[in-house]
């Protein structure tokens, strides 16, 4: 049982260390580590610097970033992904998408997808993905003016 609980407490603490740089900068590591050509557009004022993204919907998009590249990784025969991240006076974007289109994505409500739909939601975001024929496209959007409400920051 404390072992249990000593794990529950790392995810836990895992979730809350989470930022948006480091998800990115982990995700551009772990993909060229699997064969996967990842190109990387961010807007050079939206990462490592000054941001209008509050640290709470930082630490969101970092946990939408480690779900995408899990994603390709466990799920999807890619050999190039896309990171596109930006930040306008509309809102934070992170898109993540995908050559290796493998089947049909899961329905089940328990998706790591799904929570984290809810869970943007929530931060008045939203979470959006689409498969096409060749392409798998993970989209999260978040008000820059706006912090995350507690409900939308608990672990998922």
């Amino acid at each position: 049982a404390a072992e249990a609980l000593d794990d529950t407490r790392a995810v836990v603490q895992g979730y809350r260390r989470t930022t948006l740089d480091e998800e990115i900068a982990n995700a551009t590591r772990v993909l060229a580590a699997a064969g996967i050509d990842a190109r990387m557009n961010l807007e050079p004022a939206a990462v490592g610097g000054p941001d209008r993204l509050a640290t709470p919907g930082r630490h969101l998009l970092g946990l939408v970033m480690r779900e995408a590249t899990t994603n390709v990784l466990r799920h999807s025969q890619a050999r190039h992904a896309v990171v596109d991240y930006g930040v306008t006076d509309a809102g934070a974007r992170l898109r993540v998408s995908n050559d290796g289109v493998a089947g049909r994505p899961g329905t089940g409500a328990g998706t790591g997808l799904r929570t984290l739909a809810r869970r943007l939601r929530a931060a008045g975001g939203e979470l959006t993905w689409e498969q096409g024929a060749d392409r798998f496209v993970v989209t999260a959007r978040l008000p820059v003016h706006e912090a995350a409400s507690p409900e939308g920051m608990g672990p998922g």
